[in-house]
């Protein structure tokens, strides 16, 4: 960009500075209220006939919202940008009188029909530290601004990141949620398809009862029927969940005898082991049903995602007023960078060329379950190292 100021106007980083405002996804984005509201507001407190939000990219300035400017300015040449001016040097800037200042002496928005004269802007910095755009304040006659009004300038400049961040925040969050509408649809369609299929050709043999083909079909429906309702309850529970309405049915009882209970059929499989340890007469007050929801999550898990760890490891311990449940496995491990959003509602991580049929709500749904009980969940894990998968529940109702 070929500088028409006579002082420097491109900063020291600026590719540095255009990839921290291309994360935002805003430049030429259409026009949104809580950005309205904040120009209204500058306007008011600062008593100015313009305020505006911009941004600068790398060639132009995009005004991303404004009061006293026609909306169909957009993008302005950042040749003859003003914001240009601010992201070139730290703090607010102001010019008093722009018909004197020299660097403008050249600027058709200060001599020509606009007739600017007076212009302040505080930077828009991201966490980054990098200057994104202006919220900017402009009059048509010279004034000053106070050492207090830049604060409030500087802490307008402050709320509009906030808001930029808090923008950028919906959009992951709609984007995930677009993600999962295509997942559910597609892992609801299998076992609906195959339902479909066993029963056309049911339907096709009612005639003849003797089909050897009969009990292997209706075992596939049963399987495609059962794999349905899974997915939908997993649904109803988010929902539940989400809309905090999640109930408990509390009772007493022994978390060995439950937690024996709902594994079962993984130990009858007998391909993988389970060793339970720690204190098997630990009793807690919570809804027997809804933990071994938690715990069968867990150890499913574990076995889906550490296939070559044959050993499970099931161990309870009391911690002060709480009960511990941790769930171990020697598989591959967890990416660290993950971690943090393995129980969020719509993250799915992926374990690499392990693919498996659900729609990744099982971790979310447990942490609700966890966190209703008054009670904590997490994971510890390291890459080739396994993972311990834990949850804690109070040990009475107290």
């Amino acid at each position: 960009m070929k500088n028409t100021y006579p002082i420097h106007i491109i900063p020291e980083g600026e590719n540095e500075r255009l990839a921290a405002l291309d994360k935002y996804m805003i430049f030429n984005s259409p026009d949104e209220p809580g950005f309205k509201q904040i120009c209204q507001l500058a306007a008011t407190i600062f008593k100015v006939p313009i305020a505006h939000i911009s941004f600068l990219g790398e060639h132009q300035e995009f005004v991303k919202e404004q009061v006293g400017i026609d909306p169909i300015i957009k993008l302005v040449d950042r040749k003859i940008s003003l914001c240009s001016l601010v992201i070139s040097e730290p703090g607010v800037k102001v010019i008093e009188n722009a018909l004197i200042d020299p660097a403008l002496e050249n600027n058709p928005y200060v001599h020509g029909e606009f007739g600017l004269r007076f212009y302040a802007a505080a930077p828009i910095i991201s966490p980054e530290q990098q200057i994104i755009g202006t919220m900017c304040l402009v009059d048509l006659k010279p004034r000053t601004l106070s050492n207090h009004e830049k604060d409030i300038l500087a802490d307008l400049a402050r709320v509009v990141m906030e808001q930029t961040e808090l923008r950028l925040a919906n959009i992951q969050l709609m984007k995930e949620k677009d993600d999962f509408i295509g997942i559910a649809s597609h892992e609801l369609r299998t076992p609906i398809t195959s339902l479909q299929g066993s029963l056309q050709i049911l339907d096709k043999l009612k005639d003849k009862p003797e089909s050897p083909m009969i009990p292997t079909l209706i075992s596939q429906a049963n399987k495609s029927l059962k794999k349905l309702n899974t997915l939908v309850s997993d649904l109803l529970h988010v929902n539940s969940i989400t809309a905090g309405k999640l109930e408990l049915r509390k009772t007493t009882f022994t978390l060995a005898d439950m937690i024996n209970g709902c594994c079962t059929d993984i130990r009858a499989a007998g391909k993988y082991e389970l060793k339970l340890s720690g204190d098997l007469h630990l009793q807690v007050y919570a809804d027997a049903n809804r933990i071994e929801q938690v715990v069968a999550n867990m150890v499913s898990n574990a076995i889906k995602y550490a296939p070559e760890s044959p050993v499970i490891k099931i161990h309870i311990e009391q911690s002060g007023d709480y009960a511990k449940i941790a769930v171990t496995d020697k598989g591959r491990g967890i990416d660290p960078a993950k971690v943090p959003r393995l129980f969020d509602e719509y993250f799915r991580a992926d374990h690499t060329g392990l693919q498996f049929s659900s729609l990744g709500f099982g971790l979310y749904i447990s942490a609700g379950i966890v966190k209703k009980h008054g009670g904590d969940i997490g994971v510890n894990t390291a890459l080739n190292h396994g993972s311990e998968f834990w949850f804690t529940l109070p040990l009475s109702a107290s």
